[in-house]
């Protein structure tokens, strides 16, 4: 049975970084984090795993395992912030490092940098929390993304509080759906709070986060996902929507036959959560999970696949225009066959 530990420092960690001529200067305040810990989504599977080692992308199985087995890795970071007045924050920074694991390939690892409101405790939660405030792209060869600061101002005054304990989280995910092992090592990363010694304009908060009273979880407006994809190269698919009511149909698969499978399920935030069933093997129904990227992506990366279909490469792209089909109300049940 395998154990595992948070990293965790017991008190607040923040440096004092420099100082200046009393009365008029401002204090850059370097945070480590209280709590980092990676989460191993395994794949093919639901089951997600803590690991105290930290990384971000796409770990593959070794031991002659087929391609696409091993497990997607996300690590979440949690820093007290300094007792301060919302308006006295000039600036906070987010950076962090890391290293070239296991990577294969020449295809760039696309990661998505995300904010949220932490509570100072690790949680399974942690790992889809939040707003995105930064995309970064590495390779196996070089890693600007593990060089670029990144800025968190407009969250942290909205966390900031002049007498307490708040806490902001930061997750690093992998956003796209790269071929190939692509994991790489993470340090944990620094925040650099600077306080100044009077009031600074403050410009418009450009990301809303969840009250830190709630469970750290972003909220968002339903997307309309409605329209015509293409996937894994000759795939078509389209998408019916009504609320967060989502139905695939998959009626050309990347092959050359049809049609390929149908899928139903709730969408929550970025994620679709149901099951699927193989029209082309007739069988089912599995468990799918599906991530909506920002730009419209629907990634099965994570869904079930026990018939190898290659469900879990299935990346749809869109290529028409949203359709006028609706799903009657009422949402569904997944019928046997």
């Amino acid at each position: 049975m395998k154990t595992w530990t948070a990293w965790i420092v017991m008190a607040p960690c923040a440096v004092l970084v420099s100082g200046g001529a009393a009365g008029a200067v401002d204090r850059p305040i370097a945070l480590k984090p209280v709590v980092a810990t990676s989460w191993e989504y395994v794949t093919p599977g639901t089951q997600v795993l803590p690991r105290p080692t930290l990384g971000v992308g796409f770990w593959q199985r070794a031991s002659g395992a087929k391609p696409g087995v091993g497990a997607n890795y996300v690590t979440s970071m949690e820093y007290q912030l300094p007792e301060a007045m919302p308006a006295r924050i000039r600036s906070a920074t987010f950076q962090f490092s890391g290293k070239p694991s296991q990577c294969v390939g020449v295809e760039p690892v696309v990661i998505d940098v995300y904010a949220y409101a932490g509570d100072g405790r690790a949680d399974v939660a942690d790992s889809t929390a939040g707003a995105r405030v930064a995309q970064l792209r590495a390779d196996c060869a070089t890693n600007p993304a593990f060089t670029q600061p990144i800025d968190v101002t407009s969250i942290v005054r909205q966390l900031a509080v002049p007498a307490g304990v708040r806490h902001v989280g930061l997750n690093i995910r992998k956003a796209n759906n790269r071929q190939g092992p692509g994991l790489f090592a993470l340090s944990p990363g620094m925040l650099t709070v600077v306080v100044a010694d009077q009031e600074v304009a403050q410009r418009p908060a450009q990301t809303t986060l969840p009250s830190p009273s709630i469970p750290p979880i972003a909220t968002v407006a339903v997307r309309d996902l409605r329209g015509e994809y293409s996937y894994l190269g000759r795939g078509v698919a389209t998408v019916a929507q009504n609320g967060t009511d989502v139905l695939v149909r998959a009626t050309w698969t990347p092959m050359g036959a049809g049609p390929h499978y149908e899928a139903r399920g709730k969408l929550n935030g970025d994620t679709i959560v149901g099951q699927w069933y193989s029209l082309y093997h007739k069988k089912g129904w599995f468990r799918w999970v599906a991530h909506v990227h920002p730009n419209g992506d629907i990634d099965f990366a994570r869904s079930d696949d026990p018939i190898n279909v290659q469900l879990q490469r299935a990346v749809l792209t869109r290529t028409g225009a949203p359709s006028t089909t609706m799903l009657p109300p009422g949402g569904f049940t997944p019928q046997r066959r």
